[in-house]
């Protein structure tokens, strides 16, 4: 629908329906801030297009014809339908606005979210939170392109790919990965783990989508120190976590979440990488800076105040 061409429709009905109110030309133009000739101009419109005659025109006053009376209770249905109408689409976009679409990848991050937007959502009860889970890189994309208004999403350490310009980047946690090794394996009773101990063992991780994309981190954050033959994808972080815990192979596990993870996984100790280039990770809430919508600003707002109340590089 041209909602345009509607629009300008609908004003001259608005005019027709003035001069039958307040019974002349003039009076109306009065009443929508017009000039008469412009009253008198829509009318001759509407008059052309219908192929009839409206009003009687007499020097101090206008009177329906009986085809103006019966357009008359058309009009007001039509007018009435279009007022609704864009009422309701500016119900809905208020609403649209007030909401957050969020996203995360992880239950790690779905459990800090928690952490993050608890006092948020207690003083912003009219702020709807709509939740989608994706992959790092995936969320990444959905937040460029509008259909996410933040993510918290891992970082690796600038290996987020960060394409677009206006992406920008905020960590509230900031810590290294640690390998998670089975209490069965001798290794766990390391003080810290050597990549080049690895021998038949695989680095397992968790992707609920069949991607690379942390396949190809670990190769650019370990380079020459793994193959990529050893790196396998399983479907949830359940799997991961037994296999792991079983010796079925090793797992990257972030140590700004290792409370937790000691306490859904007994089985596995967890060590620091020896002779890593590059081990750093961080949790980050991801936004585009120039999406002006009111409830982000509000929650950037919050967001300024929760760092300085939890500064990433003491988590």
């Amino acid at each position: 629908m041209d909602w345009r061409k509607t629009a300008i429709e609908t004003t001259k009905l608005k005019t027709f329906l003035a001069i039958a109110t307040y019974g002349s030309f003039k009076a109306a133009a009065d009443k929508l801030f017009l000039s008469p000739r412009a009253v008198s101009k829509q009318m001759n419109q509407i008059e052309a297009e219908l192929g009839t005659t409206l009003f009687t025109r007499e020097k101090n006053n206008t009177e329906l014809t009986p085809m103006g009376k019966q357009f008359l209770v058309s009009a007001q249905d039509i007018v009435n339908s279009y007022n609704a109408a864009v009422n309701r689409i500016a119900l809905e976009k208020q609403q649209k606005n007030s909401d957050l679409q969020v996203g995360f990848s992880s239950a790690n991050q779905a459990l800090l979210l928690q952490e993050l937007l608890r006092d948020f959502v207690h003083d912003h009860p009219e702020i709807k939170l709509n939740f989608k889970e994706e992959s790092g890189q995936r969320l990444a994309d959905h937040v460029s392109d509008g259909s996410l208004d933040f993510a918290l999403t891992p970082n690796y350490d600038k290996t987020l790919s960060l394409e677009d310009a206006n992406l920008y980047s905020q960590s509230i946690l900031k810590g290294e990965l640690v390998v998670g090794v089975s209490q069965l394996n001798p290794l766990s009773q390391q003080d810290s783990f050597d990549l080049k101990q690895l021998g038949a063992l695989k680095i397992l991780y968790y992707s609920p989508t069949d991607s690379n994309f942390l396949q190809n981190i670990f190769m650019d954050k370990f380079t020459n120190q793994i193959d990529r033959a050893q790196i396998r994808r399983v479907a949830t972080l359940e799997q991961r976590d037994v296999l792991v815990a079983f010796n079925y192979g090793v797992g990257f596990y972030p140590s700004v979440f290792l409370k937790r993870e000691r306490t859904n996984n007994p089985l596995i100790t967890y060590l620091p990488v020896t002779g890593a280039g590059n081990a750093a990770y961080s949790a980050d809430v991801l936004y585009n800076q120039y999406n002006d919508k009111a409830a982000l600003k509000t929650f950037l707002a919050f967001l300024a105040g929760w760092l300085k109340q939890h500064p990433a590089d003491k988590a």
